[in-house]
């Protein structure tokens, strides 16, 4: 099984950056559940614009997550109405095996201080 996705076995809800509006106010796409492994450690990261952030989660996932994305642990029929507990993506690092078929992607998450973004 493929280093990608074989320890995958939670569920995740995520809203992918998709820009930001006139007022620099964030913009994500509507939501979608997608397989992650959600480990809760502290790790000092690199944020894109260079400061040094500490990340609360890092999320194993098998595809490109964009940052500034918005995740939620659990699954796409318990998201609550007002979701709490919202992380966003900070860093991300992809890593290809030796053989450069197989790639590990990671990101890492800090809490999403502000209610859900914009949807389109």
């Amino acid at each position: 099984m493929a280093i990608e996705t074989s320890d995958l076995h939670q569920r995740a809800v995520l809203w992918r950056f998709d820009g930001y509006d006139n007022h620099g106010q964030l913009i994500v796409s509507s939501s979608e559940e997608i397989c992650v492994r959600w480990v809760e450690n502290n790790r000092e990261v690199v944020s894109k614009d260079g400061t040094t952030i500490v990340s609360t989660v890092q999320a194993i996932v098998d595809e490109d997550i964009p940052l500034g994305s918005i995740l939620w642990l659990g699954e796409l029929v318990d998201l609550p109405d007002s979701s709490t507990d919202l992380m966003e993506v900070i860093s991300k690092a992809t890593v290809p095996d030796l053989t450069i078929r197989e790639t590990f992607r990671e990101v890492s998450l800090i809490r999403y201080q502000d209610t859900l973004p914009t949807i389109v």
